[in-house]
């Protein structure tokens, strides 16, 4: 993974970036709204996001970030229920940057991996969601989710800013 370790890197700051452009836009009031694309809102996305970082620092042997109670709330297959209490908008942020920085770090330890990091990520992935998928392995997962994961769930993001009016992240 030494090789791709630098590349996972660039992108996951590449999809914070993305996302960091795109959190300014995100009010309360947007956060809230049902999205097309799902029947979850954009307050779910951002909490499934950061507990997809945590599922990642827990797929490379790191500990997580996040109270127990979010991987139940906002993993897969969970159902979207935003109830209170729920994390604000400032919560969900900082949770996805913390969890990013942690991810980068432990990314940058696996540039030079241990013989046993890198057996550990050769090992198969246990995500009931991702059986039968060409993602075979820890390393597999991983990448999914720092990369396309992410990516896809931004997008998401994306929909409910243009619904809302805005324009394109990267228009001039």
């Amino acid at each position: 993974m030494h090789s791709h370790a630098r590349c996972l890197r660039t992108l996951l700051r590449f999809n914070a970036d993305m996302l960091g452009k795109m959190a300014p836009d995100l009010t309360e009031d947007l956060l809230d709204a049902p999205m097309v694309t799902s029947g979850n809102t954009p307050r779910w996305v951002l909490a499934h996001l950061a507990v997809g970082l945590d599922f990642a620092l827990l797929a490379i042997g790191k500990p997580t970030q996040l109270p127990r109670p979010w991987l139940l709330l906002y993993g897969p297959g969970s159902t979207g229920d935003m109830s209170e209490p729920r994390p604000s908008r400032e919560e969900l942020l900082a949770a996805i940057a913390r969890g990013v920085e942690a991810v980068d770090a432990a990314l940058a330890e696996l540039e030079t991996p241990t013989p046993a990091a890198a057996e550990r990520l050769a090992r198969p992935h246990a995500a009931k969601l991702l059986m039968g998928t060409p993602l075979t392995t820890i390393g597999d997962t991983v990448a999914h989710l720092v990369t396309t994961h992410f990516a896809m769930h931004i997008g998401q993001l994306s929909l409910v800013r243009r619904q809302a009016g805005l324009k394109p992240i990267l228009a001039p």
